[in-house]
Formats: C-alpha cells, structure tokens, sequence
C-alpha cells in the first residue's frame, strides 16, 4: 500500500508516502523523502518502522549496498531529518536493531552481529555491537555525534584481539581476486560519490 515515485532531477530522487509491505510476512512502513544523492543537495526526510524484516532483500534493489552483501534481520522504529547543506541541524529519533547481521566492506568481514543503536538528537548512541570481525570476536559500545564534525567515543573489548592479524586478513581479502563481474561492483560501489557531509573526523577508542 501507499505511494512510490522515483525521480532523477536533481540526482536520484525517492518519494515513499505513507508505503505499507510486507517482506517474507513481516511489517515495513516507511514515509517521506530521500533525494539528491551524491550531490551537494543530499537530503534524507524519513520515517521507519520494521518488525523483525529480513534485510537481504532490500539491499538487492538498493545499487549503493549492494558490494556490502549486507544481511540481517530488522526492528525499527526511527525518524531522520537530515540535509547536507544544512547538516548542523540534524535531527534523529527512536531505535534501530539488528540481529543475525553479516556486512563484508573493505575486505573485512563481519558476521554473526546483534546491534543496538539509539538515534538521539544529533548523536548516535551505539549501545551494543557484538560480532566476528574477520574471525575475531569482538563488543562496541560508545557515542558518534556532530555532524558534520564526527567526534566518536567508542569503548571495545574481546577475548582474544590481534590488531595485527585483523589488519591482515582485511587485507589479505580485499587482495584476492574474484569473478569478474563482482570485481566491476565492487569498484563501481567503492567510485560513488558518499552521501555525507563529513568534514573530519575525531575518535577516542578503549580497547580491552
């Protein structure tokens, strides 16, 4: 139910009022606006409510996130306003979580993931991510705030971490060659300008 358009006017344009699905007979609703991605113009006007979704499915319409193989199962209940040009002014609301969650990005590799994340204000309260990062068992907890000016706060702790041999094999990975056709996704994914207004960045990390 409700209402899809897509435009391309002033860059890729999507309009969602008020769309009712159902993926694999769970609930997702999703209202408002994304537009002008990769542009100076990148806005993102949005409300999410998802019970237990299966996110594989979404990602496969969804060209950006599609290198990332990102796999899950969703339950939100989020708002986001938020434009590049205006992006001190950010506003976020209400919760996201995922369990069974598996991304691949830059030659690492995280799976078996369970996140909670707070959306507050401006901030985003990561309040548990445990996962395997590349064989590596590992929890995050902390805050990211200020945009555009990142200050990230972020807390880890694991039974058996190796900086060394996790920066390895995130390497080892993104150096082995694949079939031709992932490698040409890949690429494209990687060459698309970010829908960010980040300027820099400043993190503070704990490790345990």
């Amino acid at each position: 139910d409700g209402t899809l358009e897509v435009g391309n006017e002033q860059g890729p344009q999507l309009r969602l009022d008020r769309c009712l699905a159902s993926i694999n007979d769970r609930p997702l609703k999703m209202h408002g606006l994304i537009s002008g991605v990769g542009t100076s113009r990148f806005l993102v006007d949005l409300e999410l409510r998802a019970d237990g979704v299966e996110v594989a499915p979404l990602v496969e319409v969804l060209p950006p996130l599609q290198a990332s193989k990102l796999s899950g199962r969703l339950n939100a209940n989020a708002a986001v306003n938020y434009a590049r040009a205006e992006a001190q002014n950010m506003s976020l609301d209400g919760r996201v979580e995922i369990d069974r969650m598996h991304v691949e990005l830059g030659g690492m590799i995280l799976k078996e993931g369970s996140m909670q994340l707070a959306l507050q204000n401006n901030r985003l309260v990561l309040e548990k991510l445990q996962a395997q990062l590349n064989g590596q068992v590992l929890a995050l907890r902390g805050n990211v705030s200020n945009l555009p000016i990142i200050d990230a706060s972020l807390f880890c702790s694991s039974p058996d971490l190796d900086i060394d041999r996790l920066i390895d094999s995130g390497r080892r990975r993104a150096a082995q060659p694949g079939p031709a056709a992932e490698l040409k996704a890949s690429e494209e994914a990687t060459s698309r300008p970010l829908p960010t207004a980040l300027q820099q960045a400043q993190l503070s990390l704990s490790i345990e």
